[in-house]
């Protein structure tokens, strides 16, 4: 189906400043920031896309690079768009634009009659530990926490094991490809025989190693997430060495990665990417499908991540319910009021 043409919006997404710990009724994200997002303290810049196809569809999608992970800049990726050239990030924004014109057209929500999918505590800064926070969460329904470790051992120790012993909490442990074989090893060294099965997988340990992932994978399942661009699949002739894979919406081919994973018996988490709440209510609804379609196959995900920044107009209309992220008002993914208020700037469709 042709596109007829395409708007875009640009928006800058500004990390929660200071290392006073977030409001209690911000509780699903423990912290300033997230890693990637911390790592300079910079503003994050993206594009909400606008996108009208020949068959009357109208739809919206986010556009948000990471030049850390070798993105283009959402400049570039906008110039080279306007020549006709899609990267796989665009491509993505471009298939989740069509699922959210398609729903629009036809006068539903994304989320509507999917299962509610349970979001994980996402922690990101150790420092900010709130035990009053943590206590919230837990009355609210959440039953998993991510972590983001490999900066201060020692208190992301005592953090993982109160959360473990005292709330009865499954963790994940993100070390965003920064930890080592050895470093790894030494840091499960430190958890009792009866804490470790509370540990659900280590995403990303350190830069992927078929060899390495494969003995820590033994100690503690893994999950694949950035380094999955590291991976030749038809390697793994009997089984991978991790057992989960992260699936972003925003940035991979969801049809192929559910395929990858069906055929490897692995289980999935559906995560956002960091992005705008339009990101993240395309990755909330693909959440929802996946569990409608493979329900024993997805664990907890991550669509919590918008409080990693300041609140603009879409993150104040995001719905919460404990874990879990309902609709927003409108069709689609919704976000009606406030994308009608966005400034939008037609791009030349290319000539075919």
């Amino acid at each position: 189906m042709s596109v007829m043409k395409i708007w875009y919006s640009l928006y800058t997404l500004k990390p929660q400043a200071g290392k006073s710990p977030p409001r209690r009724s911000q509780v699903g994200a423990l912290g300033t920031s997230a890693d990637q997002v911390k790592e300079d303290n910079r503003n994050r810049e993206g594009a909400l896309l606008r996108i009208l196809w020949a068959d009357g569809c109208l739809g919206y999608s986010d556009c948000f690079p990471w030049p850390e992970y070798g993105d283009r800049g959402v400049t570039e990726e906008l110039h080279q768009l306007a020549k006709g050239r899609l990267s796989p990030l665009l491509e993505q924004s471009f298939w989740l634009a069509r699922r959210d014109g398609v729903a629009r057209k036809e006068k539903r929500h994304l989320l509507r009659k999917l299962p509610r999918v349970k979001n994980s505590l996402l922690i990101l800064d150790v420092a900010s530990f709130n035990e009053d926070l943590l206590g919230d969460a837990k009355r609210v329904g959440f039953t998993s926490a991510k972590v983001k470790v490999g900066n201060d051992p020692d208190k992301e120790f005592a953090l993982i094991d109160r959360l473990i012993r005292m709330l009865g909490f499954t963790v994940r442990l993100d070390f965003n490809s920064k930890g080592t074989f050895d470093g790894v090893q030494k840091f499960l060294e430190r958890f009792q025989p009866a804490i470790k099965p509370f540990i659900e997988y280590i995403e990303d340990p350190f830069p992927f190693d078929p060899v390495d992932w494969r003995e820590i994978n033994r100690l503690v399942p893994l999950a694949l997430d950035w380094e999955w661009r590291s991976v030749n699949w038809e390697r793994f002739v009997v089984e991978a060495p991790f057992k989960v894979i992260i699936i972003k919406p925003a940035r991979q081919d969801v049809p192929s990665a559910i395929e990858l994973m069906n055929r490897h018996g692995l289980r999935m988490v559906i995560t956002s990417s960091l992005d705008h709440p339009v990101g993240i209510m395309h990755a909330a609804a693909v959440a929802g499908e996946a569990k409608k379609t493979f329900p024993n196959k997805l664990l907890d995900c991550g669509c919590f991540t918008h409080l990693a920044y300041q609140a603009n107009e879409f993150a104040k209309l995001l719905p919460r319910q404990g874990p879990y992220i309902s609709e927003t008002p409108g069709y689609g993914v919704g976000f009606d009021e406030a994308l009608g208020k966005c400034q939008w700037v037609e791009l030349a469709v290319p000539k075919s």
